[in-house]
């Protein structure tokens, strides 16, 4: 089969029909030049169609998988951060713990060496508080024999106490027994003289002792005053050795509170931060709360609204029921009536024909009573000759006359009171029924509850309540809620399954303006018919009351909004442009594309008037995409990005110069 090539055909004129023709049988394209026809056209579309709504799905997963992973990483953000709050608080505890502890070791190191210690007194106490253990070894050593000395000299005084007194009783005895007392002076003195050596000897022997003691005495203070030097020397290697320990540990300290000045400066940048995270989610979660708080308001003044409409259509209803009760009693009035009525136009009639019946007798008897008279030859000419003359001639007729008079007045005065005697019951019965009725009446509104939906108040049943079974509502009839002309303000259907319907057809002229509120997360709205078609005033079929296009899944109903928005658009860029000299392959055709091209959208070139091949990131077919500084590399369609240039491949069979016509054609 021929073909015609671009340069064969001339552009300045075109091929035009007089009237539009249709092109039949059109056989699938097959190269890059080839007419395609209408199926390849709509499997085009289809296929474009599907490919949106797939992104559309992975956008839409995408996005909700970073909702999810967002939430999940706020989630463990405030939970790690309460973690390192309760682990610095406890660390602070700890530190100022041992802080305390080190500063408590170091004042009672320094209580000991600031003071100016220069008196014995004051250098004892300072070794007393030093080395209590050997200063209460001495203290008993020098209290013992101390002791022991107030002991001895006591002993000594008792005993020169006993001397005198025996003594001063010798010089009062008798002169009988003055020898006696001479012998025993002799002997006292001897004793005393013994007593005296003896004493002499223990003064000696004391003396000695105190000596000892003395000596003792002076080698406990020689040892004193090493002690004190040494306790001195101690004191002073000490005191070297606490400000040594001072210094290191004011080191430490202030190496521990710079490490926790630095903590404290983190754990703050840190809490500013968190405070930061959890002041936007207070404020979001309060927005929500905001939202959730109007939408509530919302719903409760529908609610209200609803209730409203219940209440009007029970009062209609209750009003309905005393019109209907006050018919029944005008009803049951009127049968009365109507019954007292028939029985005075019945009595009426029968004593109007009991009256014309009486006359027929009369004129009977009257005609008789004529004729008998003219068949008389006598003058009557009074009323009494007359009656003489009718009881002499028919004296038979006379009785049976008076007989039926008598007999129908007896009769009219019994249906007379027979009638009265009627009415009066029928009265009597009539007042007995409309008391049985108040009374079953009175009986009903007190027997009477309301239940499955139905609120009673008083004599007063209307609608509102809980259902407390399932409840159909059945038969050939209508059920409006509202009419054109009496609309009610809202309708609202919470339910936790499913709404279904099952009709032929539903009509709402009012749809839009009105309003479908369905407050559910979840939940279906099924129809079981076959096919279903929607009317609304002014053709703008179904249309949400907001935008939810942010919250859109997989099977989501889209708006046009949401497909204008994510449908690409064909570019008015890179048309009609001047062709280049491009004799050879890998030489520029045509200028850079101006926008980059929607991701997996397509991107078409053509050369004045007819597609050509555009290649893949291969140079063989008729052009292809490269950047403007590496024209021999040819760029995937779905790397194509602004500024890359058009490029001759090697499957174009003719040059282009300034003559031809270039088109670029894609989405962005």
């Amino acid at each position: 089969m021929a073909k015609i090539k671009s340069k064969q055909i001339d552009y300045s004129s075109k091929i035009e029909f007089l009237t539009p023709l249709e092109i039949k049988n059109l056989a699938n394209g097959t190269e890059a030049n080839d007419a395609v026809n209408k199926s390849q056209l709509s499997a085009a579309e289809s296929a474009a169609t599907a490919a949106v709504a797939a992104e559309a799905a992975l956008r839409a997963a995408a996005d909700l998988a970073i909702n999810v992973a967002a939430a999940a990483e706020s989630a463990a953000r405030i939970a790690g951060d309460s973690a390192e709050a309760a682990r610095a608080t406890a660390a602070e505890g700890v530190l100022t713990a041992d802080i305390a502890t080190e500063k408590g070791r170091v004042d009672a190191i320094l209580s000991l060496s600031d003071a100016d210690k220069n008196s014995f007194k004051e250098i004892v106490d300072l070794i007393n508080s030093v080395d209590a253990t050997n200063d209460s070894a001495f203290a008993g050593y020098v209290v013992s024999n101390n002791a022991a000395l107030d002991a001895e000299t006591s002993a000594r005084s008792a005993a020169d106490t006993a001397a005198a007194l025996r003594a001063t009783a010798g010089e009062s005895i008798s002169s009988g027994i003055r020898a006696d007392l001479t012998a025993e002076a002799a002997t006292a003195r001897a004793a005393e003289a013994a007593e005296a050596a003896t004493r002499a000897a223990e003064v000696s022997r004391i003396d000695s002792r105190d000596l000892a003691t003395e000596v003792r005495i002076y080698n406990v203070e020689g040892s004193v005053s090493a002690e004190i030097a040494n306790r001195i020397s101690d004191v002073a290697d000490e005191e070297s050795r606490a400000l040594a320990a001072e210094a290191l540990l004011s080191g430490r300290i202030t190496a521990e509170v710079s490490r926790a000045t630095s903590d404290v400066d983190s754990e703050e940048t840190r809490a500013l931060a968190a405070e930061g995270v959890l002041s936007a989610s207070i404020a979001s979660e309060t927005a929500n709360r905001i939202t959730d708080v109007n939408a509530e308001e919302t719903r409760a003044t529908d609610a209200e609204g609803v209730l409203q409409s219940n209440i009007s259509a029970e009062a209609a209803a209750r009003i309905a029921a005393d019109s209907a009760l006050t018919s029944a009693y005008t009803s049951a009035d009127s049968a009365i009536t109507a019954a007292y009525s028939a029985a005075d136009s019945a009595e009426s009639s029968a004593r109007s024909l009991a009256d014309i019946t009486l006359q027929g007798n009369i004129n009977v008897e009257k005609g008789r009573v004529d004729a008998i008279l003219l068949a008389s030859d006598a003058n009557k000419d009074t009323f009494a000759e007359i009656v003489t003359l009718i009881n002499s001639v028919d004296t038979a007729n006379d009785e049976a006359f008076a007989g039926y008079v008598l007999s129908n007045n007896a009769a009219l005065s019994a249906e007379v009171a027979n009638r009265i005697a009627d009415v009066n019951a029928e009265e009597a019965r009539a007042i007995a029924a409309e008391a049985v009725l108040q009374a079953s009446i009175l009986a009903i509104a007190d027997t009477t509850t309301a239940s499955n939906g139905l609120t009673k108040t008083g004599v007063d049943v209307k609608l509102g309540g809980a259902l407390t079974s399932a409840t159909n509502v059945t038969g050939a009839f209508a059920l409006s809620l509202g009419t054109p002309v009496s609309k009610i303000s809202s309708l609202t259907l919470a339910t936790t399954g499913s709404i279904s319907s099952n009709a032929s057809s539903i009509t709402n002229t009012a749809l839009l303006g009105a309003g479908i509120v369905n407050s559910a997360t979840t939940g279906a709205i099924a129809d079981s018919s076959m096919s279903r078609t929607i009317t609304t005033t002014g053709l703008l079929g179904a249309v949400y009351g907001a935008d939810y296009s942010a919250t859109f899944v997989n099977n989501s109903l889209v708006s046009k909004k949401y497909v204008d928005d994510n449908t690409a658009l064909a570019t008015v860029s890179n048309k009609s442009m001047t062709a280049s000299i491009a004799s050879a392959s890998g030489q520029q055709i045509a200028s850079g594309i101006i926008a980059t091209p929607l991701l997996d959208s397509y991107v078409q070139v053509f050369i004045n008037g007819l597609k050509v091949k555009v290649g893949d990131a291969v140079s063989s077919a008729d052009v292809y995409f490269a950047s403007a500084l590496d024209l021999l590399t040819a760029k995937a369609i779905s790397a194509i990005s602004v500024g890359d240039v058009l490029v001759r491949g090697s499957g174009l069979g003719y040059a282009t110069d300034a003559t031809d016509v270039i088109d670029y054609d894609y989405a962005v």
